[in-house]
Protein backbone atom coordinates (compact mmCIF):
# COMPACT_ATOMS: atom_id res chain seq x y z
CA UNK A 1 0.00 0.00 0.00
CA UNK A 2 1.29 3.61 -0.39
CA UNK A 3 2.60 5.95 1.89
CA UNK A 4 -0.30 8.72 0.45
CA UNK A 5 -3.50 5.50 1.54
CA UNK A 6 -1.79 4.80 4.59
CA UNK A 7 -1.99 8.78 5.30
CA UNK A 8 -4.89 8.85 4.19
CA UNK A 9 -6.34 6.17 6.49
CA UNK A 10 -4.51 7.59 9.33
CA UNK A 11 -6.44 10.88 9.10
CA UNK A 12 -9.78 9.12 9.08
CA UNK A 13 -10.23 10.48 5.09
CA UNK A 14 -12.28 8.13 3.44
CA UNK A 15 -12.26 10.40 -0.20
CA UNK A 16 -9.55 12.39 -1.74
CA UNK A 17 -12.54 15.14 -2.09
CA UNK A 18 -12.76 15.60 1.60
CA UNK A 19 -9.23 16.87 1.65
CA UNK A 20 -8.46 20.80 2.09
CA UNK A 21 -5.63 22.81 1.30
CA UNK A 22 -4.64 22.62 5.30
CA UNK A 23 -3.70 18.68 4.75
CA UNK A 24 -0.23 19.34 4.01
CA UNK A 25 0.21 15.51 5.18
CA UNK A 26 -1.26 14.51 2.11
CA UNK A 27 1.32 16.06 -0.33
CA UNK A 28 4.22 15.17 1.85
CA UNK A 29 2.53 11.47 1.52
CA UNK A 30 2.44 11.63 -2.11
CA UNK A 31 6.25 12.57 -2.19
CA UNK A 32 7.17 9.99 -0.28
CA UNK A 33 5.21 7.72 -2.42
CA UNK A 34 6.70 9.52 -6.06
CA UNK A 35 10.08 9.18 -4.13
CA UNK A 36 9.81 5.72 -3.62
CA UNK A 37 8.90 4.74 -7.36
CA UNK A 38 12.10 6.77 -8.23
CA UNK A 39 13.55 4.57 -6.17
CA UNK A 40 12.31 1.33 -7.62
CA UNK A 41 12.27 2.28 -11.18
CA UNK A 42 15.34 4.47 -11.17
CA UNK A 43 15.23 7.93 -12.59
CA UNK A 44 15.65 6.78 -16.18
CA UNK A 45 12.78 4.68 -16.25
CA UNK A 46 9.61 7.55 -16.10
CA UNK A 47 8.92 10.52 -16.63
CA UNK A 48 6.82 13.30 -15.53
CA UNK A 49 3.62 15.08 -17.39
CA UNK A 50 2.80 18.77 -15.61
CA UNK A 51 -0.71 20.32 -17.38
CA UNK A 52 -1.06 23.64 -18.22
CA UNK A 53 -1.14 25.77 -21.01
CA UNK A 54 2.00 24.30 -22.34
CA UNK A 55 2.28 20.71 -21.43
CA UNK A 56 5.87 20.05 -19.73
CA UNK A 57 7.38 17.19 -20.04
CA UNK A 58 9.42 16.18 -16.90
CA UNK A 59 12.33 13.88 -17.07
CA UNK A 60 12.59 11.45 -14.06
CA UNK A 61 15.82 12.97 -12.46
CA UNK A 62 13.81 16.09 -12.02
CA UNK A 63 11.12 14.41 -10.02
CA UNK A 64 12.69 13.46 -6.70
CA UNK A 65 11.46 15.65 -3.99
CA UNK A 66 8.67 17.27 -6.39
CA UNK A 67 7.18 20.27 -4.90
CA UNK A 68 3.34 20.35 -4.32
CA UNK A 69 1.35 20.53 -8.09
CA UNK A 70 5.27 20.08 -9.66
CA UNK A 71 3.71 16.96 -11.58
CA UNK A 72 0.36 15.86 -12.56
CA UNK A 73 1.35 12.22 -14.07
CA UNK A 74 3.95 9.68 -13.93
CA UNK A 75 4.47 7.17 -16.58
CA UNK A 76 6.80 4.60 -17.44
CA UNK A 77 9.95 5.48 -19.91
CA UNK A 78 8.32 2.46 -22.07
CA UNK A 79 5.22 4.60 -22.40
CA UNK A 80 6.62 7.80 -23.92
CA UNK A 81 5.18 7.83 -27.20
CA UNK A 82 1.58 6.18 -26.32
CA UNK A 83 1.18 9.79 -24.08
CA UNK A 84 2.66 11.71 -26.59
CA UNK A 85 -0.11 10.46 -29.33
CA UNK A 86 -2.79 10.99 -26.47
CA UNK A 87 -1.27 14.62 -26.33
CA UNK A 88 -1.30 15.07 -30.14
CA UNK A 89 -4.83 13.19 -30.56
CA UNK A 90 -7.07 14.52 -28.09
CA UNK A 91 -5.28 17.35 -26.05
CA UNK A 92 -6.91 19.89 -27.68
CA UNK A 93 -10.19 17.96 -29.36
CA UNK A 94 -11.34 16.16 -26.23
CA UNK A 95 -9.66 17.03 -23.25
CA UNK A 96 -12.40 14.37 -21.16
CA UNK A 97 -10.54 11.23 -23.23
CA UNK A 98 -7.10 13.37 -23.41
CA UNK A 99 -7.18 12.90 -19.46
CA UNK A 100 -8.84 9.26 -19.37
CA UNK A 101 -6.07 8.39 -21.89
CA UNK A 102 -3.52 9.71 -19.20
CA UNK A 103 -4.95 8.17 -16.27
CA UNK A 104 -4.70 4.98 -18.03
CA UNK A 105 -0.66 5.06 -18.96
CA UNK A 106 0.30 6.68 -15.77
CA UNK A 107 2.05 4.96 -12.94
CA UNK A 108 0.88 7.37 -10.70
CA UNK A 109 -1.74 10.29 -10.60
CA UNK A 110 -0.94 12.69 -8.89
CA UNK A 111 -3.41 14.65 -6.12
CA UNK A 112 -2.21 17.51 -4.73
CA UNK A 113 -3.70 19.68 -2.06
Amino acid sequence: MSHWFDALKEHGIRSPFDLTEFDQWSNDAQREDINELLKKRGTKNVFGLKLGATLEWIPGRKLRDVCNFGVDYIFAEDDYHDVELAVHKFKDTDYNRFLSELSNFSIYDCLWV
